[in-house]
Formats: structure tokens, C-alpha cells, sequence
């Protein structure tokens, strides 16, 4: 019965992400784009002042804002291309983790939506007011980075995209030549950033713990390719993990 029971969880995920994740991702994008119709006006006139980095904090807010979710939107229209062209599973899940860690990692983003119902007292600056503007443009800079390794990588992986930890195809072209799992890294530059954006305990708490799904995400990825491409350790030898640099220690990449 446990076993019938994974089976039925394991093709449910794939159906979902052959048939349904795509549809998500296309809604995802259109509520975006909605956001930038509804607030035309105010995007007009926060990229029409002179210079951001002389503005107050709360329009470098403002305009950091418009600039995430224009990345977003970006990366949502990858991983949709991405979802529509790819190949079929070669090596399925075979554990629950392998489909619902990669859920939380994927739309980690929508965790951020309840932070509005979090006590007051973890949701005020830890910083100096005089350093908001600092922070701010620093975490601008680490979002659009992060957004951009992440939305590279998934460009490199074609047709080998996927959601759940399963094997296409082994991929080691762009990116990948780099670390092992760059889209995991960019997911981890950009919450950084958000720490950077609104330094409060709240978002610092949520962004380690978003972190956390991505580390133990690409650490399942690995054992996955390890198991299906003997040839995945020769790639892992010599390629870093996450860092753009080798640290010695237990294998771990993406689809």
C-alpha cells in the first residue's frame, strides 16, 4: 500500500509538471504583468527621476520592487519555454522529498506574501535608517545577479529543464562549466539581496530557510546524478558545487 501510495505521488508530480506547472507559470507571468499595467503611473515616475541612487530610500524601494518582478517575469517565461520544449524523464523521483523539496524551492517566492501577517516585532529594520539606501542599491545589484545566473542556467539546460529531481539528460555546457548547480546559486544570490532590500529579522529568517530548500535540493539532485551518470563524479571532480569555487568535501548539480 505505502509503495502504491508513492507511485500514485511520483505520477500525479509528473502529470502536474508535464501539464499543469506550465499553466502556473503562464498565470504567474500575466499576474505580473498586471502588476506593472496596474501601477504604469508610478513606474513612470519613479524611472523618470534623475538618479536613483540620490533618491530617498523609500522611491530606491519602490523601484528595487518593479526591477524584481521584472526579473521574475523573465525567469517565469524561461522555466515556461523550458517546461513546454523538454524531453521526457529518463530517472523519475522515487521519494517524496524529490517532488516536494523542489516545490518549495521553486516558488519560494511566494512565502514572502505572508510575511504581512508576521508580528510586528520581526518585521521592522535592524539597520541604521541613514545605511536603508546602502542596502537597498546593494541588494538591487545581488537580485538582478542572482536573477541572472538563474535565468542563464535555465537557458543552458534546454531541453533538460525540470521541476522534481529527475534526470533528461547530464548537462554541462554554460553555466554548468562553472558550478554544478548555478540556478540553485542564483536562487541563493537573489534572497540574499532581498536581506539586503528590507533588512528586517523576518525576511532574514525566511531567506536562510529558502536557502536551506535550495542546498538540500541541489545535495538530492546530486545523489540522483551520481546514481544515473557514472560519468557525473568525473564532472563533479572538477567542478564546484555552488560556489564559483572548489571546496573540498561530499559530491553534490541539476538536471
Amino acid at each position: 500500500m505505502k509503495l502504491t501510495f508513492r507511485t500514485l505521488i511520483i505520477e500525479s508530480a509528473l502529470f502536474f509538471e508535464n501539464y499543469i506547472l506550465a499553466v502556473l507559470f503562464g498565470l504567474s507571468i500575466f499576474h505580473l504583468l498586471g502588476f506593472f499595467i496596474d501601477k504604469f503611473d508610478l513606474l513612470l515616475r519613479v524611472f523618470s527621476i534623475h538618479s536613483l541612487l540620490n533618491a530617498s530610500y523609500k522611491i530606491q524601494l519602490i523601484a528595487s520592487l518593479f526591477i524584481m518582478k521584472f526579473f521574475l517575469i523573465v525567469l517565469y517565461s524561461f522555466c515556461l519555454l523550458g517546461l513546454i520544449m523538454h524531453k521526457p524523464v529518463i530517472h523519475k523521483p522515487h521519494r517524496y522529498r524529490e517532488v516536494f523539496v523542489p516545490l518549495m524551492g521553486t516558488f519560494f517566492y511566494l512565502f514572502y506574501q505572508l510575511i504581512e501577517y508576521v508580528p510586528f516585532q520581526l518585521n521592522f529594520y535592524i539597520v541604521p535608517p541613514d545605511t536603508l539606501s546602502f542596502f537597498i542599491v546593494t541588494g538591487t545589484l545581488l537580485n538582478i545577479l542572482g536573477f541572472g545566473i538563474s535565468i542563464a542556467a535555465v537557458f543552458n539546460l534546454k531541453h533538460a529543464f525540470g521541476i522534481f529531481v529527475e534526470t533528461r539528460k547530464m548537462t554541462t555546457a554554460g553555466l554548468y562549466k562553472i558550478v554544478r548547480h548555478p540556478i540553485y546559486l542564483g536562487y541563493c544570490v537573489s534572497a540574499i539581496g532581498i536581506c539586503f532590500i528590507l533588512p528586517k529579522t523576518v525576511y532574514i529568517v525566511l531567506s536562510l530557510v529558502i536557502i536551506s530548500f535550495n542546498l538540500y535540493r541541489a545535495v538530492l539532485e546530486e545523489s540522483k546524478l551520481l546514481s544515473a551518470y557514472p560519468e557525473y563524479k568525473i564532472y563533479a571532480d572538477s567542478t564546484p558545487f555552488i560556489l564559483p569555487f572548489k571546496i573540498r568535501g561530499k559530491h553534490a548539480h541539476s538536471n
